[in-house]
């Protein structure tokens, strides 16, 4: 909608200010996500000398999230991203179900001391300073916790 030459808006408007525990409207942050770093580990004798060229080329198609590639010099398939891997397993599916390989062919698992930690801001505010400000009020939680915690006493028969 165009306003016309003279014409005018007449608003009047009200700021409340308020945080995220209150309501969602509030806060800076419109997703979260938190996964495990995932670890691909492939036996190259059994993928590369086992398989043939097709079933190389197919082997790498399956991943959905182009986890693997083939080597153009040496024909051999090769692992370019495991960060972008899914868990899908696919690939291990592919390659002990079709192709007969053994199970330690293609190992897809998680890694359970490293996360990838995703912040998608709603532009109120960086999503670097969200976690920031986040990491920092934690803090200060587990600071008072602790100063409200009181040394047991043990009493002796």
């Amino acid at each position: 909608m165009l306003l016309s030459r003279n014409q005018q808006l007449d608003i009047s408007m009200v700021a409340k200010k308020g945080i995220g525990k209150t309501h969602a409207k509030w806060s800076p942050v419109s997703t979260c996500i938190m996964r495990k770093q995932p670890l691909v580990e492939i036996d190259h004798d059994s993928i590369n000398r086992r398989l043939t060229p097709a079933q190389r080329v197919e082997f790498v198609s399956k991943c959905p999230r182009k986890v693997y590639k083939i080597n153009e010099f040496k024909q051999e398939v090769e692992i370019e991203n495991a960060d972008n891997c899914s868990l899908c397993q696919e690939c291990t599916k592919f390659a002990h179900d079709i192709c007969g390989l053994p199970n330690r062919s293609v190992i897809v698992r998680e890694n359970d001391a490293k996360f990838f930690f995703t912040v998608e801001g709603t532009g109120a505010m960086p999503p670097e300073e969200v976690v920031l400000r986040s990491i920092r009020l934690l803090q200060r939680k587990i600071n008072e916790l602790s100063d409200g915690l009181v040394a047991p006493r043990y009493i002796n028969p």
